[in-house]
């Protein structure tokens, strides 16, 4: 029987997802104020659609409206992107994770390049790194729908700072770096790098020649998730559940009540360890009839 669930379900996500597909998003400029910091997002052709929902989350729920800066992820023209996205009132950057790469490369990091051309979380690790360098950023993955805008949570300095989510269970860590490293990550909250605050530059890790090295000979998909979590183990902390959500206690709920008092309070929600399911039905409850 919750097979048969699960199965409804997910045919009902699919369904949903590709009726938000053909929205016609119509994102207006209403002369809101600047956010003083662009948001970023990481993501290729599949990420389109989601996209647009967590776009709309933005809009429809902060008070200042930010740049968009888009990583892309694989070889999708930007032009492409620009044309199924909605149109986003303010700039919208496009920037190929080459781009990204080779401004390490050109620092003489072949390693850090190599890690973005073999690995696709490698090329999120050079993205959001290429990005924070001259300033501070806002990364969310596409599956993150935002209640508030989280500026209150920036910390009060100029100096290099992360900021992670909080995983719900235990970390998903590379254990072959964090041994190489002999880094205690284990040790502290396991973190989550699908919603990431950036300033900063951070090769300043005292072992910083050596992650390189091990991430372009060893790379896999929870490298970069574990050397952010050491970096903000170092210099900065991770949100609570208060502020950015990872839950997984309502994947059954046609209509949801577990978490509807939290969504008042917390910035946003990451969908990482659920069904697609819930991310678009409080996508169409919370966000696209919220008046």
């Amino acid at each position: 029987m919750k097979k048969i669930k699960y199965k409804i379900l997910f045919i009902t996500a699919t369904i949903l997802e590709k009726l938000v597909a053909f929205a016609g998003f119509k994102f207006k400029e209403d002369g809101r104020p600047q956010c003083d910091f662009p948001v970023v997002y990481f993501m290729g052709k599949r990420g389109i659609t989601p996209l647009n929902a967590s776009l709309h989350s933005i809009y429809k729920n902060w008070k200042e409206l930010p740049e968009i800066k888009i990583i892309v992820s694989d070889d999708t023209p930007g032009e492409y992107i620009l044309g199924k996205m909605g149109k986003w009132p303010r700039k919208v950057t496009i920037v190929p994770w080459q781009e990204c790469a080779a401004y390490f490369k050109s620092l003489g990091n072949d390693n850090l390049d190599h890690y973005a051309a073999h690995e696709l979380w490698g090329k999120k690790f050079a993205g959001i790194q290429y990005l924070c360098k001259d300033e501070r950023i806002l990364y969310t993955d596409t599956d993150v729908l935002w209640f508030h805008n989280p500026k209150p949570s920036f910390p009060d300095t100029k100096a290099p700072y992360l900021m992670l989510g909080q995983e719900v269970s235990e970390a998903c860590y590379s254990e072959p770096l964090v041994e190489f490293l002999k880094e205690d990550a284990y040790q502290k909250p396991p973190m989550n790098s699908g919603v990431t605050f950036a300033q900063g530059t951070f090769s300043h890790y005292p072992k910083w020649d050596v992650l390189c090295d091990f991430l372009a000979k060893h790379p896999d998909n929870r490298t970069e998730q574990t050397a952010f979590a050491i970096f903000t183990n170092l210099w900065g902390r991770p949100w609570n559940m208060d502020e950015i959500m990872i839950g997984v206690e309502d994947l059954t709920e046609i209509i949801p009540k577990r978490y509807v008092e939290d969504y008042k309070k917390i910035y946003a929600r990451h969908y990482v360890n659920t069904k697609p399911w819930t991310f678009w039905r409080d996508y169409i409850l919370f966000i696209r009839f919220k008046k």
